[in-house]
């Protein structure tokens, strides 16, 4: 059955919608993450399976407190985002900047703050 990414985009200037739109991603694949984990907790490891770069459509990453994201390792991770609370990643293959990821991911490792956090991360993927 095919997973649909529906993604909207709106940024409004003075009250005025500068960009309004939306479009979907489709495949057949996903692999995600939505729970909840603990506050204060380091490194807190999120294994997905092996997320393969190159099959990447979307990604969407959200939480709703402040939390660090580290990649492959805790000690040398390939990427380390910063999110702020509700601020979403998003990313699709139609979008002109590259994909935040630079290798596949073999494990995702988070650090909270001093309240339970709320995890969504979602990887639409291609077959």
């Amino acid at each position: 059955m095919p997973i649909t990414h529906n993604i909207a985009i709106r940024v409004t200037r003075g009250g005025v919608a500068v960009v309004d739109t939306t479009f979907d991603k489709t495949d057949i694949s996903e692999q995600g993450w939505d729970g909840v984990i603990g506050a204060t907790s380091t490194d807190v490891p999120i294994n997905l399976g092996t997320v393969t770069r190159a099959k990447i459509k979307s990604v969407v990453i959200v939480f709703d407190k402040d939390t660090t994201l580290k990649t492959n390792s805790i000690s040398t991770p390939i990427e380390t985002f910063a999110f702020k609370a509700n601020v979403a990643m998003v990313w699709t293959n139609d979008m002109p900047e590259p994909c935040p990821f630079s290798v596949d991911i073999q494990e995702i490792y988070l650090t909270t703050g001093a309240a339970a956090t709320t995890i969504k991360i979602f990887f639409l993927l291609s077959i």
